[in-house]
């Protein structure tokens, strides 16, 4: 008969030998693990880095946009108000030249009212009044001048203060007050 040892079980030193296929094919699926779980990671880095440079980019497109939008909106203006004063200088040359009484039609009125035996010497013209010096071969002439003037629409009051008699010709001064003319446009409206 046979012994029976109950402690041989442990008195054996079992040798676990592991099995290398198996290992290695644990230790290659880990390494893939770890590879695919790092790519991962990174394809997730990757994907918020760019949403973050496309926000970026956007930002600096707007603030680029908005610089430009900004100076386009101002020029504009800018245009808008000139073509505002062009449009306020046009109706006042425009009123101006309606108004203005003292004139290339008025010297050519005045002109052509000179009677053949009359020479003006000088006419000092401005908004108060006109002044003409002249000479003339009879004192009728001087008189006709006169009636000749106050057929001038634009002349209120004609007055000869002197007239006076040298060397064969009378020398005359004949002073004009022009009409006042009221000044429309002169206070702005705004």
């Amino acid at each position: 008969m046979e012994d029976l040892n109950f402690f041989d079980s442990y008195n054996k030193k079992k040798s676990i030998r592991p099995n290398k296929n198996l290992i290695l094919y644990g230790l290659a699926i880990l390494i893939i693990l770890g590879m695919i779980i790092f790519s991962v990671f990174n394809l997730v880095v990757i994907n918020k880095l760019n949403m973050e440079v496309i926000i970026l980019k956007q930002q600096v497109e707007t603030r680029k946009s908005n610089k430009k939008m900004n100076e386009i909106l101002a020029k504009e203006k800018k245009i808008k108000e000139l073509r505002e004063k062009f449009e306020q200088l046009r109706q006042l040359d425009d009123f101006l030249d309606s108004q203005d009484i003292i004139n290339e039609h008025l010297l050519d009125s005045i002109t052509a009212r000179v009677p053949e035996n009359i020479f003006l010497n000088s006419m000092i013209l401005n908004a108060n009044l006109i002044t003409l010096d002249g000479i003339a071969k009879d004192k009728k002439s001087i008189s006709d001048f006169e009636h000749k003037l106050g057929e001038i629409k634009y002349f209120e009051d004609i007055f000869i203060p002197a007239i006076s008699y040298e060397y064969g010709y009378y020398t005359f001064t004949i002073n004009i007050k022009p009409k006042e003319v009221e000044i429309v446009g002169s206070q702005d409206s705004d």
